[in-house]
């Protein structure tokens, strides 16, 4: 469409520049703008959004050699340049009174541009106006640019002039994450850009048509027979003009519809045109549209002329299935449909049970509305999105793009190539999006994958995208560098996102990231990370997010050192507002770890948390304040660490509100506050302005990853709280006495748990049919057992029953068998052990399995092994994820060889 009125233009101009015997028509053009300075407007791509207004008085117009006219060109001389496109250009003028610039404009403007534009070369680049503006030849000219990005770039500058204050002739303002053309607070610029204007002189008899009214052709129109043809007329001659012709043609000029305009149009005045034959466009598919005005005498062909793209076709209401012979054959093509046509009710797409192998973006879909929202439906496992396409340079699934109302509910997306990776991108604009039970399986590789983002662009981006409205819950999302991540704006934050129910495991970076949002809720979610990746990260990083902040109920399973929740600048804005509530974790690390880390926080309250560091030395820390906080609440919480600190502060001492909690280090407590490491609770109480009501107890984990407890001590031991009204399982609080710790419960009375088992285990050499072992076993019930069942098997073989004759509650006891265990034969041997009590309330305490290598003993040196006949001195090693074995080679007379496997980020000692 564009092309073919360029060129016609371009005709038209040379015909105007080398016959000079045309009187009726004249071409000006005028510079403003001498200097040799810099600046980085109109054209500021440095930030995703920008709007940019200028002044020029009408002095400067005519002392440039203009006089009044069509202006249909304007030009600005670039002396760096980024030729990346601006998004949404605009371009409006208007003639005006002012002689400085306060404010931007926002009525009586003329758009005489709006499509995508770039600046392309050093140099005088031009902006050939879709419309042109006439200018009065006595009034002053308003020029207005802005564009509307969804990333960055670098600027295109542009050669300018310093105009001297206190007269202001521009008004500049970038942002990020915004719409341009809505930017309202625009600063005073002294440095102008210079400009070159081209215009026309307006002759007694010029008519022109500007464009088409109805149908509307900023969307697909619907496919009808009889559709009304309306255009927009313009007289831009000296002279009222009447009885002329207006024609119209659906088929790029096949065939015309003729008809006449009777009425009068007056000099400089605009009219709209409606024909009375109507077009048709009952077949859907693209029509090549062309209006044209003829005018006896017209001395201007130029604007006599437009053509323009319609796309007809029947907007989307209902379910429509896609795959191979359904309703589109592929989601590419309902989703090019659903741009092009848009929908007029909910709408569906339900995926077939196949893969679709292609990158969607969803965008610029007409309709949507609260009412009117688009599903993409697929049948869970069996609906598989991926892409396989190796040289890409990155690789996004689904992107929605300023798109509202669209959730995504089914479907599994696969990261099949090593390239950087997005399942979902939430772009900016994208409100009311839900992502609801979805897998996305990424590569547990070195790449940079992430699973549900919203950011400026796919990726990591802290630039951040304003979404409002976001659900993601009861996803499945497994080896990503950011499992969930949603990034606000420096200047706005996304509100309303709420994150539950997922499950999130091995995450390299962190498994839920939020920064820069207001009104949050993280609630449900699991998370969990068996080491095989990488260690020292955090399963979440809430950061810079106030007002309704809610973490609530999530469990976090980390076999690996690491951070359970950390939280920064966390409700800075509304210091007084006590809203921002964590509540009901169960968070569980191992090594030198830190179950929640909080730094520059306010007004935060912590409730029935339930923490567990295993493993950790004496820098691990079960919850950690750092800098910067004020106003915490800690009430009914279980924080267990085995050998560092339970609490670790180092706020003021008068920050902290704390009671009715439970601090366990090992057989002691650790707390370190007010600047003093306290080794037991009355220290620590002495010491600080609450805790009088705190214990420090065993839990009894009812398993070190499964952290219900049975202690009898944190029943009925806390105090309620008002915004407590259940506990991690939805099970009801106790209105009086509620319990400790994120779980409400009543000790049972049935609990036989092993503690430890004694005796050979790991890596061993020449053991006997005669190993002698030992268990200790504990009574976590409160009620004493007698005669309990004790079992042994190797390898599931023959089980051993012996019995303890009894155990009081709490009771301690090292057991050991009477029946020895064989462990001679060479390899690898389990002893399963468990007890056995027939109305054990806690089964998953009970057993324990322990593997065994037994290696034969080297009796004589040298030892020669050619690894042919069963090896008995070689055995498998594991060291930081590598291992070495002995492997049959199947491929070479079932001959033996090492078999040497790294993991990833590992090293062989």
């Amino acid at each position: 469409m564009k092309s073919h009125l360029t060129i016609y233009r371009f005709i038209i101009l040379c015909i105007f520049l080398i016959n000079s015997i045309n009187t009726y028509s004249q071409i000006q053009q005028g510079t403003i703008g001498t200097g040799v300075d810099t600046c980085d407007y109109p054209f500021y791509t440095n930030d995703d959004d920008s709007k940019t207004l200028i002044l020029f008085t009408a002095t400067e117009l005519q002392a440039a050699g203009l006089s009044s006219g069509f202006i249909t060109q304007l030009d600005f001389d670039a002396i760096s340049v980024d030729t990346i496109d601006m998004n949404g250009f605009k371009v409006q003028m208007q003639n005006s009174s002012l002689n400085t610039l306060n404010s931007f404009i926002t009525t009586n403007w003329s758009t005489v541009y709006d499509n995508t534009y770039a600046i392309k070369y050093i140099g005088w680049n031009s902006i050939e106006l879709d419309a042109p503006f006439y200018w009065d030849g006595v009034s002053n000219l308003l020029i207005q640019i802005c564009f509307d990005n969804y990333t960055q770039y670098q600027n295109s500058s542009v050669r300018a002039t310093t105009i001297a204050p206190p007269d202001y002739f521009v008004l500049h303002e970038h942002q990020e994450g915004n719409i341009g053309c809505n930017l309202s607070n625009g600063s005073q610029k002294d440095i102008r850009p210079n400009i070159k204007i081209t215009l026309f002189h307006p002759t007694q008899t010029d008519m022109g048509i500007l464009d088409f009214v109805e149908p509307d052709l900023s969307n697909s129109i619907n496919a009808d027979p009889n559709t009304t043809i309306s255009v927009l007329l313009n007289n831009n001659g000296t002279a009222a003009q009447s009885n002329f012709n207006v024609k119209y043609s659906i088929d790029n000029g096949s065939n015309y519809i003729s008809e006449l305009f009777s009425s009068t149009i007056n000099a400089g005045d605009t009219t709209i045109f409606t024909f009375t034959q109507t077009a048709n466009f009952s077949n859907i598919g693209q029509y090549n549209l062309i209006g044209t005005v003829e005018l006896a005498n017209d001395s201007n062909a130029y604007n006599d002329t437009i053509y323009k793209n319609a796309v007809a076709c029947n907007k989307l209401n209902g379910t429509y299935t896609v795959g191979n012979g359904k309703d589109f054959n592929t989601l590419t093509d309902a989703i090019d449909t659903l741009k092009k046509c848009g929908v007029y009710g909910p709408t569906t797409l339900l995926l077939d049970e196949i893969e679709f192998d292609a990158t969607y973006v969803i965008e610029n879909i007409s309709g949507l509305s609260s009412i009117n929202t688009l599903t993409i439906k697929g049948l869970g496992h069996n609906t598989v999105l991926l892409y396989s396409n190796f040289e890409a340079d990155s690789i996004c699934i689904i992107e929605l793009n300023n798109t509202q109302y669209v959730s995504i509910e089914n479907i599994t997306i696969k990261q099949v190539t090593p390239l950087s990776f997005s399942g979902i991108h939430i772009g900016h604009g994208s409100h009311n999006t839900s992502i609801i039970n979805c897998v996305i399986d990424g590569l547990a590789i070195p790449t940079i994958n992430f699973g549900i983002t919203a950011s400026g662009r796919f990726g990591f981006d802290s630039d951040g995208s304003i979404i409002n409205n976001t659900i993601i819950d009861n996803n499945e999302i497994n080896n990503c560098f950011l499992g969930i991540a949603l990034f606000g704006t420096d200047d706005e934050k996304s509100i309303n996102s709420i994150i539950t129910n997922n499950n999130i495991s091995n995450s390299i970076l962190s498994a839920i990231v939020v920064i820069k949002n207001s009104n949050i809720k993280i609630e449900g979610n699991t998370i969990k990370h068996d080491g095989l990746i990488v260690d020292d990260n955090s399963a979440m990083i809430i950061n810079d997010c106030d007002n309704k902040v809610e973490i609530n109920k999530n469990i976090i399973n980390y076999s690996v050192k690491g951070i359970g929740i950390y939280m920064h600048d966390l409700n800075e804005s509304f210091q007084t507002n006590d809203s921002v509530f964590i509540s009901n974790n169960m968070i569980q690390l191992t090594g030198e770890s830190t179950g929640i880390e909080s730094t520059d926080t306010r007004s935060v309250h912590f409730y029935n948390n339930t923490i567990r560091i295993d493993d950790g030395n004496t820098e691990s820390k079960s919850i950690s304040f750092n800098y910067g906080c004020s106003n915490i609440k800690m009430y009914n919480n279980n924080l267990y660490c085995e050998n560092g600190y339970a609490l670790y502060s180092s706020m003021s001492d008068t920050a902290l509100h704390s009671d009715y909690n439970n601090f366990y280090s090992g057989d002691s407590v650790i707390i370190y506050f007010n600047y003093h490491t306290h080794y037991n609770l009355t220290d620590y109480s002495n010491d600080s302005y609450g805790d009088d009501h705190s214990i420090s107890v065993d839990p009894l984990f009812y398993t070190p990853t499964n952290l219900h407890a049975n202690s009898y001590s944190m029943n009925n031991a806390g105090t309620p709280i008002a915004y407590i009204q259940n506990d991690i399982d939805n099970d009801v609080r106790n209105a009086s006495t509620p319990d400790i710790g994120a779980d409400e419960y009543n000790p049972y009375a049935n609990d036989i748990r092993i503690i430890e088992y004694i005796g050979p285990k790991g890596e061993s050499c020449s053991l006997t049919s005669s190993e002698s072992f030992a268990i200790i076993v504990k009574n976590t019930g409160t009620a004493t057992q007698t005669n309990i069942p004790i079992r042994y098997s190797i390898n599931n073989n023959t089980v051993v029953t012996e019995t303890i004759a009894s155990l009081n509650s709490m009771e301690i006891d090292t057991f050991e068998f009477s029946t020895n265990a064989d462990l001679s034969p060479w390899g690898e041997n389990t002893i399963k052990v468990y007890t056995d009590l027939s109305n054990d309330q806690i089964r998953i305490n009970d057993t324990l399995n322990i593997d065994i290598f037994n290696t034969l003993e080297i009796t004589k040196f040298p030892l020669y092994e050619d690894f042919e006949d069963t090896n008995y001195h070689f055995q498998l090693i594991n060291n930081s994820h590598a291992s070495a074995a002995i492997v049959d080679d199947l491929g070479n007379n079932n001959s033996k060889c090492i078999h040497m496997k790294g993991g990833y980020l590992s090293n062989w000692a």
